[in-house]
């Protein structure tokens, strides 16, 4: 989609929220909101099938890595302390 023709769904986006009254923290937001409501059909697939395995895995017992052991790992990794 060409600059000006993302501009325009941008503002006709932007706008139906506003008059919709979808409480908006940021213009960040709502840019974040316009592409995650335009994402490419592909792009999303992805987004989908991510998620599903995620859940498959959370279903199957699953629960990842606790974020300090992950975090500590990547500072011993970066040779950075842990008050880095």
């Amino acid at each position: 989609m060409a600059t000006q023709q993302q501009l325009e769904s941008f503002h006709r986006f932007a706008s139906e929220q506003l008059q919709k009254g979808v409480q908006v923290l940021s213009m960040g937001d709502l840019v974040d909101l316009w592409e995650l409501h335009n994402l490419p059909a592909e792009q999303m697939d992805e987004n989908v099938a991510a998620i599903q395995a995620s859940l498959n895995d959370m279903l199957a017992g699953e629960t990842g890595r606790n974020a300090a052991e992950v975090l500590q790992e990547l500072r011993e990794q970066l040779n950075l302390s842990a008050h880095s």
